[in-house]
């Protein structure tokens, strides 16, 4: 039962995530709530501080989208008998989510890179809230997907046992 729960869960969760657009509509509306309710409201914004994450999560953006590069060069190279049953059961969307992701992430890193030298610290917040909410969506995604992945690899071990 939980098993099933569990499938249907991460089936609505990838049927979400396919839908064009969700995460950046997310990721948008979290930026400027988050913007306005950080700057206008609470007025707690430190300008070394919010420097310093912008630089910080480029460098995380851009070595995670380095590592999603790999495995979708590694997806696409490798030609046995449990990537064919992979590539059969997940179709375009290993390799869709994995590059969406990767670039996702290198526009996001240029992103947090261009918005550390905006004058304006609302501009920047915005930025970084927005960059956060697009990585975590689009990394659960990736997640997901893996999961799934590595459960058809498991299987597909435990056929030839």
């Amino acid at each position: 039962m939980a098993g099933r729960r569990s499938s249907r869960w991460k089936s609505a969760l990838l049927a979400l995530a396919n839908r064009r657009g969700v995460d950046w509509i997310v990721a948008l509306v979290v930026a400027l709530v988050g913007a306005h309710v950080l700057v206008s409201t609470l007025r707690c914004v430190d300008q070394v501080s919010l420097r310093s994450a912008e630089v910080g999560l480029a460098g995380i953006c851009g070595t995670i989208a380095g590592f999603l590069a790999a495995s979708l060069v590694f997806s696409a190279g490798v030609d046995n008998r449990v990537m064919k049953r992979v590539r059969r059961k997940f179709g375009s969307d290993l390799s869709a989510t994995l590059l969406g992701g990767t670039a996702t992430l290198f526009v996001s890193a240029l992103a947090c890179l261009g918005a550390s030298l905006a004058p304006s610290s609302g501009v920047s917040v915005a930025v970084v809230l927005g960059v956060l909410a697009l990585v975590a969506l689009k990394l659960a995604r990736v997640m997901v997907l893996l999961s799934g992945v590595l459960a058809t690899v498991n299987d597909s071990a435990s056929d030839a046992s």
